[in-house]
C-alpha cells in the first residue's frame, strides 16, 4: 500500500496531492494508520514543491543567461567576497577565455595597471553609499592590447539587507574614444590656429569662424553669422576671377590662391586662401571651409628683398644682376625681329679726386645725380644700371642703326656735362662713354660689355669727344 502511495504521488500533479488527506479521512482506517498516512502525503508534498522550485530557479537561470548572452554589452557578476561569479558571453568573446579559465583570473590581471587604482576606490564608494557607480578603464583584450571600457555596475543586497556582490555592464569604447579625442584635437586646432578659418554652409552662408579670423578681419562672428563672405570683397578682382574659383571648387573640389581682400576697417590685406568643398555622401557641398594667412607683410618683404637683389641701394638703378638678364633677353629679341642693340659703358673723369677732396658723401649725392640725368635722357625700353663705383651701363635694346647712338650720345653728354649743385657747391665733371653694338661688336653679353669697356678707354684718351664707337 505505502508504495501505491508513493508511486501514486509522484504521477500525481501537486494540487492533487494536497486534497487526498481529505478524501482519506473518509475511509475507516485505524487511527493510527490514518496519521501515518497523513504525515506521509505531508512529505510526499513538500518533496514535490522543492522539485517545482529546484525546476522553476533553474528555468530563471536559463532565461537570465539567454537574456545575459544575448545582451550587446558585457555584463559579470562577483560575490560578496568580490570572487567572480558570472561572466556573460560578450565579456568571454571579447577576453577570448572559457567561463572556467575566466573565473579563475583575478581582476587586477585583466585592467590596466594605472587605472587598477581608481577603478578599486570607485567600487568602494559605491558600496559604502550602496549607490550605482559609472566609471572608464582599460582592460585587456584577447589580442594583448588595452581598450577603453565603459562600466556600469552597483552592489546588490539579498533578504536582512545582507551584501551579495557586485553586477556590472560594460562597453567597448576605444573607438568612440578615439573618434572623441580627435574632435578634441579638431576643435582645438580651430580654436589656436593662427590661421583665419571660415566654414560656410551649401548657399555659401557663414556658419562659423575661428578667433584668428576674428583678429585677421575685425569681424566678430555674432556681426557676420548666416551672411556670405562678400563685404570682405576687395574690389581688386574682377567677375572672372571669382568665376575661375568656384570652376574650380565645382570640378576640383578645392581652390588656392593669392586674393586681396578688405579688413572691417577698410585696410586691404593679401591672404594666401585656401578653399575646400565638405561634399555630402551623394557628392553634393554641405560646407565650404576657407583657410587663410594674411600674407601682406611677408609679400612686402619678398618685393623688398627682391629688389634689394636686382638694384643698386644708392641709385636704385639696375644692378649688374638685372642689366645682365636683360642684355641676354635683348639679344634674343634682336636676333629673331632684326634688331641691333647697343651696350654704352660711361665712366665719370676725375671721380676719385672729387671723393677724395669733398668727401665720400657728395661723391654719393653726385653718383645718384648723374643716375637721375641719364634715366631722364633715354628711352622707357632703355635700361640705365649701375655697376658699382662711378661706372654705369646704358642698353637700347632696338636699334635700326648704330648712328642711333650719335642722337642718344649728342643728348646725354651737354646734360651730364652741365654742373652739379652739390650742398651748396656747384661741381662740373665729364664723362667718358665707350659704345658696342650688336652684331658688328659681339654676339653676347660679356663680349659686348668688354669692348665698351674698351672703347670709354678710347674716348677718355680723346681729347676731342666724350664717346666712341668700337673698333676692333
Amino acid at each position: 500500500m505505502w508504495g501505491y502511495l508513493i508511486v501514486f504521488s509522484v504521477i500525481i500533479p501537486l494540487s492533487s496531492l494536497l486534497t487526498l488527506p481529505l478524501l482519506i479521512n473518509k475511509f475507516a482506517f485505524d487511527p493510527f494508520d490514518s496519521y501515518l498516512i497523513n504525515a506521509l502525503l505531508m512529505m510526499i508534498c513538500l518533496m514535490c514543491a522543492g522539485r517545482l522550485l529546484y525546476q522553476q530557479i533553474a528555468l530563471a537561470r536559463g532565461q537570465f543567461k539567454i537574456m545575459t548572452d544575448a545582451a550587446p554589452v558585457m555584463i559579470w557578476m562577483t560575490d560578496e567576497n568580490g570572487k567572480a561569479c558570472y561572466f556573460n558571453q560578450q565579456w568571454l568573446a571579447f577576453t577570448g577565455r572559457a567561463l572556467a579559465v575566466e573565473m579563475q583570473i583575478a581582476y587586477q590581471n585583466c585592467v590596466h595597471p594605472d587605472d587598477i587604482e581608481t577603478a578599486c576606490f570607485t567600487y568602494k564608494h559605491a558600496f559604502k553609499n550602496k549607490t550605482a557607480c559609472c566609471l572608464e578603464y582599460r582592460l585587456r583584450h584577447h589580442s594583448g592590447q588595452y581598450r577603453w571600457i565603459l562600466e556600469n555596475a552597483c552592489p546588490y543586497w539579498g533578504e536582512n539587507k545582507k551584501f551579495k556582490g557586485f553586477i556590472g555592464s560594460c562597453t567597448d569604447i576605444t573607438e568612440q574614444k578615439a573618434a572623441f579625442e580627435k574632435m578634441q584635437l579638431t576643435a582645438y586646432v580651430f580654436e589656436h590656429s593662427i590661421q583665419g578659418i571660415m566654414i560656410t554652409d551649401a548657399e555659401q552662408k557663414i556658419v562659423m569662424t575661428n578667433p584668428a579670423f576674428s583678429e585677421l578681419t575685425g569681424y566678430p562672428i555674432t556681426e557676420i553669422i548666416n551672411k556670405t563672405p562678400d563685404f570682405l570683397n576687395s574690389g581688386n578682382h574682377d567677375a572672372d576671377f571669382y568665376a575661375q574659383i568656384k570652376k574650380d571648387l565645382k570640378n576640383k573640389g578645392f581652390w588656392q590662391g593669392e586674393t586681396w581682400n578688405r579688413r572691417k576697417n577698410g585696410e586691404l590685406f593679401l591672404e594666401d586662401l585656401l578653399i575646400n568643398v565638405v561634399m555630402d555622401d551623394k557628392g553634393k557641398p554641405l560646407n565650404y571651409i576657407g583657410m587663410f594667412t594674411d600674407i601682406t607683410e611677408r609679400k612686402l618683404n619678398e618685393e623688398h628683398y627682391q629688389h634689394l637683389a636686382h638694384y643698386d641701394p644708392l641709385t636704385d638703378l639696375p644692378n649688374r644682376t638685372l642689366l645682365t638678364d636683360r642684355i641676354e633677353q635683348a639679344l634674343v629679341r634682336a636676333q629673331r625681329h632684326h634688331y641691333k642693340i647697343a651696350v654704352s659703358f660711361v665712366d665719370l673723369n676725375k671721380f676719385k679726386l672729387i671723393n677724395d677732396t669733398l668727401g665720400h658723401h657728395v661723391g654719393d649725392l653726385l653718383l645718384k645725380e648723374v643716375a637721375r640725368r641719364l634715366k631722364g635722357c633715354v628711352r622707357g625700353e632703355d635700361t640705365v644700371a649701375r655697376l658699382g663705383g662711378d661706372e654705369f651701363v646704358i642698353l637700347c635694346p632696338t636699334l635700326h642703326h648704330r648712328n642711333d647712338m650719335v642722337k642718344v650720345m649728342d643728348k646725354i653728354i651737354p646734360v651730364l656735362l652741365r654742373p652739379y649743385e652739390l650742398e651748396g657747391e656747384y661741381i662740373t665733371n665729364s664723362p667718358s662713354i665707350g659704345i658696342a653694338v650688336s652684331p658688328e661688336h659681339g654676339h653676347d653679353m660679356k663680349t659686348l660689355l668688354k669692348h665698351a669697356d674698351e672703347a670709354m678707354y678710347r674716348a677718355k684718351n680723346s681729347p676731342d669727344s666724350h664717346y666712341a664707337f668700337y673698333s676692333s
